[in-house]
């Protein structure tokens, strides 16, 4: 049997899950008993094509989330400066520089937020319990 709270496997005889705690009375013969949602891959993939970090967002990953969103931003901040006071030859360089950078970290998060729904769901079905 299974612990109805934390998916834990559970002897027969337990009064209480050795994971969490719960009291076994209420452990259902089902690991799948307790709905757990699965995260759209093609809708982390959008978010994150969209807005750079949602798709990780979405995903449960909220700190890579929000440090993909603050490296656009410095991106941002160090290139759009030096575009109005650097001198042309300098500015152009850079800016080319900051855009490959900026494509390049954007092409990553889409396939990131991707991959880690996959991971999610792949766990989500191997496990009954969330990744993290």
């Amino acid at each position: 049997m299974y612990c109805s709270m934390c998916g834990n496997e559970m002897d027969d005889g337990q009064a209480f899950c050795d994971k969490c705690g719960h009291k076994a009375g209420t452990a259902v013969r089902d690991r799948y008993a307790t709905v757990l949602r699965e995260k759209n891959e093609g809708v982390a993939a959008l978010l994150s094509l969209l807005w750079g970090g949602a798709g990780q967002i979405y995903v449960g990953k909220l700190v890579r989330g929000l440090a993909i969103m603050a490296a656009y931003f410095v991106i941002l901040l160090i290139g759009v400066p030096i575009l109005f006071l650097g001198g042309l030859g300098t500015a152009v360089v850079w800016i080319i520089l900051c855009g490959i950078l900026y494509f390049v970290l954007w092409i990553w998060n889409i396939f990131d937020a991707y991959n880690l729904a996959k991971a999610y769901n792949d766990h989500l079905w191997a496990t009954g319990t969330r990744p993290w």
